[in-house]
């Protein structure tokens, strides 16, 4: 898999994404080092990625 040869791994996704279960995993939620996303993120989930050392940014236009 190509998560497990990357040094870093980056997922971008709006906010209306996160929390939600999808139909097949890529990676692990511990394998994200990046998550950019949009200002919608709830301030819950992204505390608790930051805690678990995701580096979450905030990118809206």
């Amino acid at each position: 898999r190509a998560v497990g040869k990357s040094q870093k791994v980056f997922v971008l996704t709006d906010s209306s994404k996160v929390g939600k279960t999808a139909m097949y995993r890529v990676c692990e939620i511990g394998d994200i080092d990046f998550l950019i996303t949009d200002s919608g993120i709830p301030t819950d989930i992204q505390a608790e990625f930051e805690v678990m050392g995701m580096q979450v940014i905030i990118a809206d236009a």
